[in-house]
């Protein structure tokens, strides 16, 4: 019989058994396998809501939604062509989670718009909801959402869950009378390289969990609050970062740039002008820790000093353990205004004399170890209309930042993308110091 079936019929019998599981066992992993696989579903301005998406492109992002979760894998891709594409979408579903919405691109411009009408969602009355807050989380990147030609109080999008905006531009239309551009829901999310406008009377950003603001632009014409508003929260943990971004109010508003009820902030390379203040801490709980590095924030009337009545920080913490505010190589234009229970410490920054009511302490003495200084704004910037913060020639911010590297976590670029210690003078080639502020000094090379 062979070598195979030396322990006679049984034995082989087995062994063809077994191979025969082995390759049954095999197909059904491959099978399981090609199930699991993403699909792409395709949308685009001449598709028909008809059919299978991955085959033959429909018309709308909510018809491409429904048709990934009959059969939905947490990779799955709606790849949306150039053009403009009306019509709400809502995605919510846990089958959602992990779903990549995205849009075309030429030259790094996004070439899709996707545009919210009537009432908007059923829920809400959003042009787009994205996301459920503990059910599904997911990404979009790469479109311009608007709501143009939809009722006014309709919101262009809610993120909730943890979803992402990656390259995104959301705006409100004129006269429109919705409370928000875009809302984040629990338990938070990021937001890249996007671009967030408001105009008329909405917040631009209403945050009511964490939130991570990155490389990104949030403005807002007339609001009736903070471009950027954070929910007090009684979550001990409840965190906002702003790292490479620039957030702005118009100078006359009544209302400030950024207020936050946040435990955790960090504003890191960041440019906040406009308002009545830049950031405020209103009533933060126990243990408020912030750090502000490298930033520009200039309350009020652009590079003019008004710490009186447009506090560039405005701190309200109460609790213990107190407040600690670190402000590191940064630029307050209009200082700090102070009261509750805390200290703030300033360390290489420029920045005018201070408010503080006790037992909130404020420790940023001029001169001495920490080089404080504090300089004419306009002796810094260069100015104009409409007005520049980057750093003019012939500034004393350049090269006298803290030395060494940014703090561990910090970003190693400025706000324009330009890598931090440039040699901005002679005396400090070849290896630079920071410079204070959102922005390096590009000078001559070494």
């Amino acid at each position: 019989m062979g070598r195979r079936c030396r322990r006679g019929l049984l034995g082989c019998s087995l062994g063809l058994r077994s191979a025969v599981l082995t390759v049954a066992i095999t197909a059904a992993v491959l099978a399981t396998s090609a199930s699991a696989w993403a699909a792409t579903y395709f949308v685009t301005a001449s598709g028909t809501d008809v059919g299978d998406c991955t085959v033959t492109p429909c018309a709308t992002v909510q018809y491409a939604i429904d048709q990934h979760r009959l059969s939905p894998t947490p990779t799955d891709v709606i790849d949306i062509g150039p053009g403009t594409f009306v019509g709400n979408a809502e995605a919510t579903d846990p089958a959602d989670d992990g779903l990549r919405i995205r849009g075309a691109l030429a030259g790094g411009i996004s070439q899709t718009t996707l545009r919210g009408t009537g009432t908007g969602t059923t829920v809400g009355g959003f042009g787009f909801r994205l996301g459920s807050c503990g059910a599904a989380k997911l990404t979009v990147r790469d479109v311009n959402v608007d709501t143009v030609g939809a009722d006014l109080d309709v919101e262009p999008v809610e993120l909730n869950g943890g979803s992402d905006l990656i390259n995104v531009h959301a705006s409100s239309q004129p006269g429109s009378t919705a409370f928000d551009v875009v809302e984040v829901c629990d338990p938070g999310s990021t937001i890249a390289d996007s671009e967030i406008v408001a105009t008329e009377t909405e917040d631009a950003l209403f945050v009511e969990e964490n939130l991570r603001l990155r490389g990104s632009t949030v403005s807002a014409e007339d609001p009736q609050d903070a471009a950027l508003f954070q929910l007090p929260g009684g979550n001990p943990d409840l965190q906002l970062q702003i790292r490479r971004s620039q957030v702005s109010l118009p100078d006359t508003s009544l209302h400030p740039v950024v207020s936050t009820g946040s435990n955790r902030v960090v504003v890191d390379s960041s440019l906040i002008t406009g308002g009545n203040s830049g950031v405020e801490m209103p009533n933060t709980g126990d243990g408020t820790v912030w750090q502000i590095n490298n930033s520009t924030i200039d309350a009020g009337e652009a590079g003019v000093s008004d710490p009186a009545n447009t506090p560039s920080l405005n701190l309200d913490p109460f609790g213990a353990p107190p407040a600690d505010v670190t402000i590191d190589s940064s630029i307050l234009v209009d200082g700090l205004q102070a009261t509750g229970d805390g200290q703030a410490t300033c360390e290489y920054s420029d920045l005018p004399s201070n408010s503080q009511a006790p037992p909130f302490e404020i420790d940023c003495a001029t001169g001495g170890a920490t080089t404080n200084m504090t300089t004419d704004p306009l002796d810094l910037f260069e100015g104009g209309s409409p007005f520049d913060w980057r750093l003019k020639s012939t500034a004393s911010a350049i090269d006298s930042g803290a030395p060494g590297a940014s703090p561990p976590g910090s970003t190693t670029k400025d706000l324009a993308g330009n890598p931090r210690r440039l040699a901005g003078s002679t005396a400090t080639c070849p290896n630079g110091t920071r410079d204070k502020g959102a922005y390096e000094y590009l000078g001559p090379p070494c």
